[in-house]
C-alpha cells in the first residue's frame, strides 16, 4: 500500500464518517495512480498530512514494536463495524496477556508509528481483516511487515472462531435467527 500525501479522503467537520457514494469518488484518481504503480491501494492522511486516516474503503490498524495496536479515532473516518469488533477482540487479547498486544489505542497514528510498525492491516465488511505486507511512506521509504503477523493472525482466528461459533461470543454479537423469527408474531401484535 502507498500512503497518499497529496489527496485527502475526508476533512474535519465534513462527511467522511458517513457511508455515501460521494465520499468514495475523490479516492478514484489516487487509487488508479497507485494501482498503475503496482500498489494494491492507498492509505490517506488527514488534512495536516501528519496522521493516518484510513484506506479508501477500509479502516487502518498498526501494531508497534511496543505492543500497542493503534487505529485512528473516529470523527473523519467511517465507524466500521468490523473495526469495532477488532478493537474489542484486541482489548480482550491485551487484557489476557501473552505479549502479542499490550494495549489498544484509538487516536493519532503518525507516520512514525507506521514506519516502526511490525504488523499492519485494514478492516472492513468486504475486506474482513487484510494484512498489509508493504507500505510506502511519503518520500519513498518502504516498510515491510510479516504477513500475517502473529497478532494479526490471532485476531483473524478469534473473529472467525466467534463467527463460526467455535469459541464463546463474549461480546453478544451473534443472535439466533430462529429466535428472532419466533419474536415476529409478538412484534406484529404490538404494531
Amino acid at each position: 500500500m502507498r500512503i497518499e500525501a497529496f489527496h485527502q479522503r475526508a476533512a474535519p467537520k465534513g462527511v467522511g464518517d458517513v457511508k455515501a457514494a460521494g465520499n468514495y469518488a475523490p479516492c478514484f484518481s489516487a487509487q488508479k495512480e497507485a494501482r498503475d504503480e503496482g500498489y494494491s491501494d492507498v492509505v490517506y492522511l488527514d488534512v495536516t498530512g501528519k496522521y493516518i486516516e484510513e484506506a479508501a474503503a477500509s479502516n487502518f490498524f498498526a501494531l508497534g514494536e511496543d505492543g500497542i495496536l493503534r487505529t485512528p479515532s473516529l470523527g473523519t473516518i467511517l465507524p466500521g463495524v468490523t473495526r469495532d469488533s477488532i478493537i474489542q477482540i484486541a482489548k480482550r487479547i491485551a487484557t489476557r496477556g501473552g505479549g502479542l498486544i499490550r494495549d489498544v489505542q484509538e487516536g493519532d497514528v503518525s507516520l512514525e508509528h507506521v514506519a516502526h510498525a511490525k504488523e499492519a492491516f485494514v478492516t472492513g465488511t468486504g475486506a474482513g481483516i487484510t494484512p498489509i505486507a508493504h507500505v510506502t511512506l511519503p518520500g519513498g521509504a518502504a516498510v515491510d511487515m510479516e504477513v500475517p503477523g502473529p497478532a494479526t493472525k490471532l485476531i483473524q482466528e478469534t473473529l472467525r472462531n466467534i463467527q463460526m461459533e467455535l469459541e464463546p461470543d463474549e461480546f453478544g454479537w451473534l443472535w439466533d435467527p430462529f429466535e428472532a423469527i419466533g419474536m415476529l408474531p409478538a412484534l406484529r401484535r404490538e404494531a
